[in-house]
């Protein structure tokens, strides 16, 4: 007969071994501005040493999500979040110097060419153009080529093993991204129908994720199949109140909401968490108020820190995943200037402003 003793030893043994195994997916949603919260959640979870093995996001989580699986640190991505150059980048706004190559006509590929806007007494008024989305495509190249490029513009060979989705509006399917240019794959989830124009990705002109899939826990089960999930919702389709004639906070917010798709907390399975910080004093279309958004989301990851600590016993101390990250960093090539009267950029350039 085995000993009470030998038991235990064989007991406290495997669980050892099933928490060193143990792979951990972090999920984080869409949401416009909303999603700046999910830098928070990563410093939470960095903080605590929970592992990050896999990652899936949408529209702004996909940003935060791609930028980590580059090899930036939550510290890295907040400090870039907190710049002038963020807000020129989400607002359209571009430096002068660029100003020739900018305002050079080129092809479009957008399907409207309207910008809608809604003032205080709802009357429609139309602009010529979009959001200026050219300052955002260079500082995507600028900050994600470097990495695609040690990835061989495959996203499981990246720091972290990514996928963020994007959203095909002629056969109206949901479409996981896992390949190709990571600069490429974060404009395109990031593609607001009627904010900015959407890009062609494999022959096909494609929008923001959120239309089909804004919460892709899904996604996460298909393609990765962890042991544990944390799932990071900034999105919300309801309001406590309706909105009262002439409030413009919440109807200028109107035309975002109808393009998200709910977030489905059920996705996450009985071996996981979902987090939904409280950010109903905040608007999905206002990017500045970058610190109080990414203090919302690491207080409501703290808050539910016990649990996460308690389902996950493996840890990754802040030694092990800064070896990792600079090993992988170091690995990046240069990024190369191109003068601009040779033409259309068709890769890497401007040397990066924020260290690996």
């Amino acid at each position: 007969m085995i000993s009470l003793k030998k038991l235990l030893t064989g007991l406290l043994c495997f669980c050892a071994l099933y928490g060193n195994a143990q792979k951990v997916g972090l999920v984080l949603s869409g949401g416009g501005a909303k999603g700046l919260a999910h830098i928070g959640t990563l410093k939470a979870l960095e903080e605590n040493h929970i592992p990050i093995d896999y990652i899936t996001g949408t529209s702004m989580g996909g940003i935060v999500g791609a930028l980590y699986a580059a090899g930036y640190s939550p510290t890295q991505i907040e400090k870039i979040a907190l710049t002038n150059d963020f807000q020129d980048w989400v607002s359209g706004r571009f430096k002068s110097d660029y100003s020739f190559f900018f305002q050079k006509s080129s092809a479009n590929a957008s399907l409207i060419t309207a910008k809608l806007s809604v003032d205080t007494a709802l009357r429609v008024n139309f602009r010529s153009n979009l959001v200026n989305d050219i300052p955002l495509n260079f500082a995507l190249i600028e900050l994600l080529s470097q990495a695609s490029a040690i990835a061989k513009d495959n996203f499981d060979n990246l720091l972290v093993p990514y996928r963020c989705m994007v959203s095909d509006v002629f056969s109206q399917t949901s479409i996981t991204v896992k390949s190709g240019s990571l600069a490429e794959a974060v404009r395109a989830t990031m593609t607001v129908p009627l904010i900015y124009r959407p890009i062609k990705l494999d022959n096909k002109y494609v929008f923001d994720g959120g239309l089909y899939n804004n919460f892709p826990a899904d996604v996460m089960q298909k393609e990765f199949k962890p042991d544990y999930i944390i799932g990071a919702n900034v999105s919300s389709k309801n309001f406590k109140e309706y909105p009262k004639s002439g409030d413009e906070r919440l109807i200028n917010r109107l035309m975002l909401f109808m393009f998200l798709s709910k977030s489905d907390s059920t996705l996450i399975g009985k071996n996981g968490i979902y987090i939904q910080p409280d950010l109903q004093d905040f608007s999905s279309s206002n990017f500045t108020p970058v610190a109080e958004l990414i203090k919302q989301g690491y207080d409501a990851t703290m808050a539910d820190m016990p649990k996460i600590l308690k389902s996950v016993q493996r840890r990754v101390s802040k030694e092990e995943i800064g070896l990792k990250r600079n090993s992988f960093n170091n690995k990046k090539p240069q990024l190369v200037d191109i003068p601009l009267q040779m033409g259309p950029p068709n890769g890497a350039m401007y040397p990066t402003k924020f260290g690996a």
